[in-house]
């Protein structure tokens, strides 16, 4: 065996070592920005649902408030149970308030609408600083 054999040998063992490394790095980069944008996403997808559930829930409150009904009454307080659980927790005693005004509304209107705009109000200052 002559060295020029040896020293091929290990060049190629090098270069296949090399190459490993290289693939490692190269999959772990797009590996993580994978996961990143992957959690953007994730994020954005949570935030729209958010907003489409609140909307949903304001609605229907009003509907509750300007026409009571007990099936107008459930589906309020249905979302409004929904959105408790998704909902941060600068929103949630507004919306514990709301729940329980409307498990036993007042004879007038006028609470249910300024918990209404509480909540209304929280969210849009919420919204301001995300």
């Amino acid at each position: 065996m002559n060295y020029t054999e040896i020293i091929c040998s290990i060049i190629a063992f090098s270069g296949i070592v090399l190459s490993g490394f290289v693939s490692w790095f190269t999959a772990r980069y797009a590996a993580k920005k994978e996961t990143e944008k992957m959690l953007l996403s994730w994020k954005h997808e949570s935030e729209i649902s958010f907003e489409k559930e609140f909307s949903e829930m304001i609605a229907a409150a009003n509907e509750f408030i300007q026409h009571r009904s007990p099936k107008r009454k459930r589906d309020a307080c249905s979302r409004i149970l929904v959105l408790c659980s998704k909902s941060p927790a600068s929103l949630l005693p507004s919306l514990q308030k709301l729940y329980q005004l409307f498990q036993n509304p007042p004879p007038e209107t006028s609470p249910l609408i300024s918990a209404l705009s509480e909540i209304i109000e929280t969210e849009n200052k919420n919204r301001t600083r995300r």
